[in-house]
């Protein structure tokens, strides 16, 4: 697998960000409602946590540990795709 990474797709709102590797990872957002990383990990460890909750964790830990494990530059490929969905989302 080469390390030409691409972001495929992500719509406000969704998830999922899909790469043109064919690969898909949570979006990293840690937006401040409810539907966010952070409301997520609020109600996870102070709330009643719902199944699209631990839905939600369960794919980001899966991410995170296949992550770890890529090699260095498909993972700096992959973060860097992830990065610039979140920039297309935020407008930054």
């Amino acid at each position: 697998m080469g390390c030409d990474v691409k972001l495929q797709s992500v719509w406000k709102g969704e998830c999922t960000v899909r790469l043109d590797n064919g690969t898909a990872w949570p979006r990293a957002a840690l937006d401040s409602d409810e539907r966010g990383l952070a409301g997520v990990a609020w109600r996870l460890q102070y709330g009643n946590p719902t199944q699209a909750d631990m839905q939600t964790a369960a794919s980001v830990m899966s991410a995170y540990a296949s992550l770890v494990w890529k090699p260095k530059r498909l993972r700096d490929a992959i973060v860097a795709a992830l990065r610039a969905a979140e920039d297309d989302q935020t407008g930054s």
